[in-house]
């Protein structure tokens, strides 16, 4: 913010959500709720000094820190730890054409730039001290801001990559699940709104579950709306068994189970979840053996 004509970081301004990465285990439609508070006022551009008309000013700061937080409460039966640093990348200019006073707010224009970047991680354990849950991300966030003469309300524009990975565990040690992401939120608001309205949210990523032994039980690319293209099951000596092919988190296409050979069990096709026409079953010689409707 500007107090006075002086750069002062916006610290009591959270922008990660510590409640979000302490209760999430889980990968679902939710993903981008929380995770970033983004505010509409990052500076104060009132309260200056004296009554000189003055034409422009600019300022570019930069601020880092870094948290560090780990829990004691053994009430839920897991401890974990938050680790995190932020860096901010802060340049603005305010501009007055009409020569008029500092704290007219009505005959400055100002544009502002904000950058960011966050890095953390986030893990729990298990109570005798076995690693249960581990959220790594980085977050690039890119924010601008600008006010024309005669408006006193900010138009601005918020561009937010989020890069990261989750993995799970079992109480033996072993991984269970592991999420790797993308996700891209673009959020926009004139100066006529009165919120900032998302225009674009996108997501990509690959999800791999795991048996108890450490095996791969099952690998698959998903999006905000669920698992797209094909999702690949693997016995516990990694042999595919079966494949699946999805569409916005909907069976669409085909099914096919196999035997350990790698012959074809059994196939069939779906539409918008619902099965299409027969499910065919083969014996591990390739014989068809029954139709199913």
């Amino acid at each position: 913010m500007v107090e006075k004509g002086l750069m002062i970081p916006c610290d009591n301004q959270p922008v990660v959500s510590y409640n979000y990465f302490i209760k999430r285990d889980v990968i679902d439609s939710n993903w981008l709720n929380d995770v970033l508070r983004v505010y509409d006022e990052f500076i104060d551009v009132s309260g200056a000094e004296g009554k000189t008309p003055w034409l422009n000013f600019e300022k570019k700061a930069s601020h880092s820190n870094k948290e560090d937080f780990t829990s004691k409460d053994q009430k839920t039966g897991i401890t974990y730890r938050h680790h995190e640093t932020r860096k901010h990348l802060i340049g603005y200019t305010i501009a007055n054409p009409r020569k008029k006073v500092f704290n007219d707010e009505k005959k400055f224009q100002l544009h502002y730039d904000w950058e960011e970047m966050i890095k953390g991680k986030f893990e729990s354990f298990y109570l005798d001290g076995l690693k249960r849950f581990r959220h790594k991300y980085e977050i690039h966030r890119i924010m601008s801001m600008d006010k024309n003469i005669e408006e006193t309300r900010l138009a601005s524009a918020s561009d937010v990559r989020i890069v990261g990975s989750i993995d799970s565990y079992y109480p033996n040690g072993k991984k269970k699940t592991v999420v790797t992401y993308i996700d891209r939120l673009i959020a926009v608001k004139a100066e006529e709104d009165v919120e900032r309205k998302v225009t674009k949210i996108v997501r990509n990523g690959v999800k791999s579950e795991y048996y108890k032994t450490g095996k791969l039980f099952s690998r698959g690319n998903f999006s905000l709306k669920g698992i797209e293209g094909k999702l690949e099951y693997f016995s516990p000596k990694g042999v595919v068994i079966k494949v699946e092919n999805y569409k916005s988190g909907v069976l669409n296409g085909k099914v096919t189970e196999y035997y350990i050979s790698g012959t074809i069990k059994s196939k069939g096709v779906y539409k918008n979840g619902q099965k299409i026409g027969d499910l065919v079953e083969f014996d591990e010689d390739g014989n068809k053996i029954n139709v199913a409707e």
